[in-house]
Parts: structure tokens; sequence; C-alpha cells
């Protein structure tokens, strides 16, 4: 199968070098080609035996303005991996690459680029199936091959990312002059007939419709599969380039392109162990503690990353902090409160650093990030380590709230409440309220009656869990179901619907939704939104928009939104968040256009305010 036709050094083969270096080439398909000692060999190999087809790949990938040739050729080369057939529909190649962008956009938040519709398409089918972030592949393509509404926001891709694939083996034809329409017939007409030369593209078309596909050429398809490994890394490093010129700064872009594999904690399991064994053999088991909740920690523990493990995907040491369980599920995916917990982390792993510093194994991981070593981190004292952790996490998480990470959790801890004074539970002696209740006290016109997880107690069949409002946008937007922070028996406070999957109950606070929802009441609300959202009242969250009144990237608006409708279906022309306080000087309307709508996400719907009590 080898070629005599030799172009200039290709772009493909210039890269190889760099992506054995970024990539490693050690995905599981590689594992085949070469071992890692020798992949530079392997390489630079493919290009020798195959300098015609490495020399239009690196074409294809020169100038790329957007995802779509990028995410169309793994889509293709997923197919043909998982399958024999050498026709693919157009429609499981445009399936395929939904899959390939869900993770960088759906887990991972990383922007396709202001412009591409694809980025677009994908969040508005994940926020119509419901469908978590981290989902494994196969349930979005489950959840496509059933959604006739997502295979037609898909065929958006049908009129020119097929054949601008294949622009580059026939450029010297088809020249700058020609309209789109023109060029994409004459690409289709080219295609057929370069199968019967030497030189002939990846494929051609045939069908019509919905049977409209591709043929693979024999020769790609074994060129391809030979070297698998070795053309899917070329792709996902270019892949890689694109997403980290579009995303600046965020980190560990190359390892955001695929579905989340296994954590790998057990070191950190380990380490922590070792740590608590250290605590109490001191005599000072108590500083053990969850630096949340702050409530000492036992032999049973959960690993929390102190800054998204989707933002920051590692799992080195210093980002992880021992838990209690109901902490590592409230907390999800969001950035804590750092004023108030880097110095409690940086405390633990001061003292752990301590604990462990004849186990210098264990410390490769600090000695790494913060550029000293162990002994001269301890050397700085508690203050000077907390610094080097603010200089290190401030940065970082300046990212990932730009990106739309959920910021300043706070660990709220449910007590039972009648106006802002405490009641016990169980018989147990009273519970104060803590800092953070004390900043935000609950209105004394309203008996909410929400009692700890930890107190056992069973809720009845007329409680809904309690949320509050920056909880329930940060977790349920990534369907997580959120751990609640407490009970409320809705049927007291004159909630007679019926209740169902989906419900909470949460505050809202301001006057911009007066008088249907006024400024500090608990209002029942459902997640998902089902049907039509036109003029029902949301909760929205979008990326950039800080809302004057929640103080975060969310808001509580009545949705109004207008469409149009052509050949590819339908989008918005606008979407409008609208108050129903009248005052607009004070409450504008928020107005977004279609650029905007890519990272808008409508996470639950105003069910009905709870009856107060003077």
């Amino acid at each position: 199968m080898n070629e005599s036709r030799t172009p200039s050094r290709p772009d493909f083969c210039r890269s190889l070098p760099v992506l054995g270096g970024a990539l490693g080439v050690c995905s599981e398909q590689a594992v085949a080609q070469d071992s890692p000692t020798n992949q530079p060999h392997a390489l630079a190999g493919a290009a020798l035996r195959y300098p015609e087809k490495t020399f239009f790949l690196g074409q294809v990938f020169k100038d790329t303005t957007n995802s779509y040739k990028l995410v169309w050729f793994l889509a293709i080369l997923s197919l043909i991996k998982r399958g024999n057939d050498q026709s693919l529909r157009l429609a499981d190649i445009f399936m395929e690459m939904a899959v390939a962008a869900w993770h960088p956009v759906c887990l991972y938040r990383l922007s396709l680029g202001r412009q591409d519709k694809l980025q677009h398409v994908v969040l508005e089918i994940q926020e119509a199936s419901g469908l978590p972030p981290n989902v494994p592949p196969d349930t979005i393509r489950k959840f496509v091959e059933g959604s006739a509404a997502a295979q037609t926001k898909l065929d958006y891709f049908k009129r020119y990312v097929p054949t601008r694939f294949l622009s580059p083996w026939f450029a010297e034809k088809l020249g700058p002059e020609r309209n789109e329409l023109t060029r994409t017939r004459e690409i289709q007409e080219m295609a057929i007939e370069s199968q019967k030369t030497p030189y002939a593209s990846p494929y051609h078309f045939e069908g019509t419709g919905t049977r409209r596909s591709i043929r693979v050429n024999d020769s790609w398809r074994w060129f391809l599969m030979e070297n698998f490994g070795i053309v899917q890394s070329f792709s996902e490093h270019h892949l890689a380039l694109y997403l980290q010129a579009r995303n600046p700064n965020v980190p560990g872009v190359v390892n955001k392109l695929r579905a989340p594999t296994a954590r790998q904690l057990t070191a950190a399991r380990d380490f922590w162990r070792f740590v608590r064994t250290d605590f109490e053999r001191a005599g000072k088991p108590a500083e053990f503690r969850d630096i949340y909740s702050e409530r000492q920690l036992g032999d049973s523990f959960s690993i929390d990353h102190f800054l998204p493990w989707s933002f920051v995907v590692h799992d080195l040491l210093w980002n992880l902090t021992p838990v209690e369980p109901a902490t590592n599920s409230s907390k999800n995916d969001v950035l804590p409160d750092l004023d108030l917990y880097i110095p409690r982390l940086a405390k633990l792993h001061f003292a752990a650093m301590d604990a462990a510093k004849k186990k210098p194994r264990f410390l490769e991981d600090y000695a790494d990030c913060f550029k000293k070593d162990a002994a001269d981190l301890l050397g700085l004292g508690e203050k000077g380590f907390a610094a080097k952790y603010r200089e290190v996490i401030l940065p970082q998480a300046q990212i990932a709230t730009n990106q739309g990470f959920q910021s300043g959790w706070r660990m709220r801890l449910p007590v039972f409440v009648i106006g802002t004074q405490p009641k016990t539970v169980n018989d147990a002696r009273p519970i104060e309220l803590s800092a953070t209740d004390e900043e935000e006290p609950i209105p004394a016109k309203h008996i909410i009656d929400f009692f700890p997880i930890e107190s056992r107690r069973t809720p009845g069949v007329n409680c809904l869990p309690f949320l509050s409002l920056k909880v329930a946008a940060g977790g349920l937007l990534g369907h997580d179901a959120p751990e609640p922070e407490g009970w409320i028996d809705v049927a007291k406070h004159g909630f007679s619907k019926r209740l169902s999957k989906g419900m909470f109950v949460t505050q809202v606070v301001g006057e911009s939704m007066y008088p249907t929802i006024r400024d500090g009441s608990y209002c029942v609300f459902r997640s998902p939104v089902e049907g039509t959202r036109q003029g029902r009242i949301v909760l929205v969250q979008k990326r950039d928009m800080a809302d004057p009144e929640t103080g975060g990237a969310y808001t509580v608006k009545r949705y109004r939104s207008t469409k149009s409708n052509d050949e590819d279906g339908w989008s918005h022309e606008s979407i409008q968040l609208i108050p129903d306080n009248s005052d607009r000087e004070k409450f504008p309307v928020l107005v977004f256009t279609p650029k905007d709508d890519v990272d808008l996400c409508v996470i639950a719907e105003f069910i009905q305010m709870l009856t107060s009590i003077k």
C-alpha cells in the first residue's frame, strides 16, 4: 500500500514529533502500534510510508477556523473503529460529532468559539435530554438515536462540513471564485471521479435523504486502521491546539477531549490515612477534620477536589482534601469561598506535610506545585504557606469563574428554624446558627422547618428538599442531584399541588419578580423544565452574567423568546428574561442574541411561592 508520490515535507510529518511529546500517543488504540520508546520512529514511519495521505491530512487541519473538520474526522474514526461498514450514514457521523464534543463542552465547559454552531447544538441536546455532563458516550448515542429533534439540529452540518473537509484534495481545480453551492456540487462530483485515480479522496458520497452516506475508500480505510492510534492522536493534537487558542490559560486542555476515566485517588487516600494515624499518635485527632463543615473525620471519608476536577483534570495532593461524603455531594463541581476556605485548606496541608516530612514520596506534588522542597515550605510557617496557596489557587479560580464555574460556595449546616431562632433536633442540644446563617438571616415572616441530614429523621410524604439558589443553579445544571441542605414540609405552607420528581424549595432574593415572588420568599421549583418555556418563570444560568440580586451567574425571571424557521429547522432570534416588577429603570429586561444562547441554560421552572406566616 506504499505510495510513490512524495510532496514537500508535509505538515502532518512536522506535527508528529510534537504530537509524540504532547500526547505520548498513549491512547488505548496506540498501544498496539509501538512501545513508548519506539513512538518517534512509528510516527515518522507513517509519514514516510504514506506521504500522499499524510500530506493531505496536514492540509486539512491547516488554518482551522472552527471545530467542524476536526470533530467530523474524529467522528469518522470512531465509526471506523466500532464497525466494518464501508458506508457511513451522515446521520451517524453527525451523532458521533455530538458525542465527541459533549464532554469538552458540557463537562469541561470549554468554548468551541463564539461562532461555532456545534457547541450551540450540543448544549441544546444536553438541555433537552436532561443527561448529566459526565454521561458515558453510549448514553449520548442512545438519546440522539431516539430523538428526532436532536437529529434535526445535527442535520445543520450536512450543508458544507462533509464537502469542505475534502477541499484540499481538489484545491487546484476549485479555485476561489465559485459560490458555496457550486463548490459543494463540484466537490461531490470530483470525489466520485477521484476514486478511480491513485490519489483518491478518503470518501465519496452516495444515497439521498436519510440514507445519504459516505463510502470510505478502500486504500484510506486500510491506512486508517493500520495507523489508527497515530492518526487519532494527530487529530486530537490539532483539536487540543484549536481549543487552547479559544480557551487561553485554561489548564489541561489536552486531557479534556474525551469522557473522564476513573480518578486515581488511591495514593491520596493512603496519604490522608497516614496523616490521620499520625495525628492520632500525636494526640491531636480533632485536627483531622472536614475543612468545610469543621467536623472531625473518622476512618471513612471522601476526597474532595478543592478546585473542581472538571477544571483541573488532575488528582494532585495539593488540591485534595478529606471531607465527609455529604460534603462532597453538596459541594459538587463548584468553587468554594476562597477567603473562608483557603486558610483552612492550607492549615490542614501544612500539618499534613509536617506529619509526612520523613516520607518524601508523599510530598513530590507540593514541591512541583510550589517550586520549593518540603523543608522550605514548612519553614514559611502556616501564614507563609497559606500565602503560597493563595498565589497558586487565586489565578486558577479566576479562570474557572470566567469559564462559568459557580463560585463562592459555602457549606450550610441545616437546622430547624422558626424565624431566626434554632430549635432542637431529636432532643439533642440546640444547634447554633453558623456564621453563614448570621450573614443571611431568614425573614421572621417565614416558618421553614428543615432539619439536618445527620439527624437520620426520614422526610415526610409532604416534604421537598431545600437547596440554596446557588447550589440549585450549580448542581442541577450538571444534573447531579445535589445533596439536600434540609427538608421542608410544603403542605404546612400552602402547597397543595401533587409533589413530583425534580421539585425542590429555594429562597428567592430581590424585588425584580414582585408581586409574583416577594423578596426573601421560599418557592417551589421543578427541574428540568418540560415542554415550552414560553411565559414561564425560570431559574437561568449564563456564563459571565452577574445578577445584582443573586450575586451569581444565575437569575430568576420570566422567559420569552422569538424563533425563526428555515430549511434546517428552527433557531432563536432573541431571548428575553423579563422581570415581573414594572419598574424598568431598576429592573430592565435582559435580552440575549443567538450567540449568547450558546451558554444560556434554563435549569428549573417556578411552581409556587410558599405562604408566609406573620
